[in-house]
């Protein structure tokens, strides 16, 4: 395990120098891209919201504000895959996912991210808590995402509803496509359910 990890120090290194190393659209030269194909899944029944929302996602800590594939292989111990890198951040992936389990929905008139041009009647706040593939007990990753969403109306900004979605899904094993490939159920299932419990 530790030929494909990265040390917490180096983590950090990277988000401080990652506008250096990272920076544009060219992969550096060894470094595997991972962009998950999401299953998108739409979950709203019964009665629907109705105007438009817009999509807003932030971090609890500036460490996953990052490409950065971030692994917890023991307790306390944050570490990343070395050699491999996300094509997207987080906070986009998880955004692109909600939206396209919303206008599957079709939950909303229309749904977007900030500076999309809507005029919303509602506005989706997403914070991501965690995201990292986290070893259990019997030493397999398991990919792991929490999110906390908050539904506020647009107008007045007051708060309509809050809650928290988590998931976890066992990589079939400990390589990194098949962390990616949790993540990507992963992200499929707190995208459907963000969905279907803003839409209803």
């Amino acid at each position: 395990m530790s030929s494909k990890l990265w040390v917490s120090g180096v983590l950090s290194a990277a988000v401080l120098l990652g506008g250096c190393s990272f920076g544009g659209t060219k992969k550096p030269a060894g470094i595997t891209q991972y962009s998950p194909r999401v299953p998108i899944v739409s979950s709203v029944s019964g009665p629907r919201k109705s105007g438009q929302l817009i999509v807003d996602t932030s971090y609890t800590t500036p460490v996953l504000d990052n490409l950065r594939i971030a692994v917890r292989p023991r307790g306390n111990e944050l570490e990343v895959y070395k050699g491999s890198r996300w094509a997207n951040t987080p906070a986009e992936m998880l955004t692109t996912a909600v939206i396209q389990s919303l206008e599957q929905s079709q939950a909303f008139s229309a749904v977007g991210r900030s500076g999309a041009g809507l005029n919303p009647d509602y506005r989706l706040s997403l914070e991501i808590r965690n995201f990292e593939a986290i070893y259990d007990a019997a030493g397999m990753p398991v990919a792991t995402v929490i999110v906390v969403g908050k539904l506020v109306r647009a107008g007045d900004e007051k708060q309509v509803q809050s809650r928290e979605f988590t998931a976890a899904v066992p990589a079939a094993s400990a390589d990194v496509p098949a962390v990616v490939n949790g993540f990507a159920q992963a992200l499929s299932r707190v995208g459907a359910e963000i969905a279907g419990w803003a839409g209803r």
